[in-house]
């Protein structure tokens, strides 16, 4: 199951991103994070303690800066959807 967040995506400023999470994402689950898909293009963020990238597929170094201030910038609600969606 992916969650995607309508609330986050209408608050990313440009271009076609969807950012999402996965319900299942490992046992015990990781640490908060969020995948960042552009097309065919993939990235994944670590959301704390802060925000860092953890991989990425096809993305450039300009991407991949643009889409880490966009994470930033989105760290508390990203926070609050995983606590509202895991429940701790």
């Amino acid at each position: 199951m992916i969650v995607r967040s309508p609330a986050l995506a209408c608050r990313i400023p440009k271009g076609r991103l969807s950012v999402s999470f996965f319900s299942n994402e490992g046992d015990p689950p990781e640490p908060i994070h969020v995948h960042v898909r552009k097309a065919e293009k993939v990235a994944k963020f670590w959301v704390d303690p802060i925000v860092a990238l953890e991989e990425s597929f096809g993305m450039t170094s300009t991407e991949l800066r643009r889409l880490q201030r966009i994470v930033e910038e989105h760290q508390e609600l990203i926070r609050e959807h995983w606590h509202e969606h895991f429940g701790d």
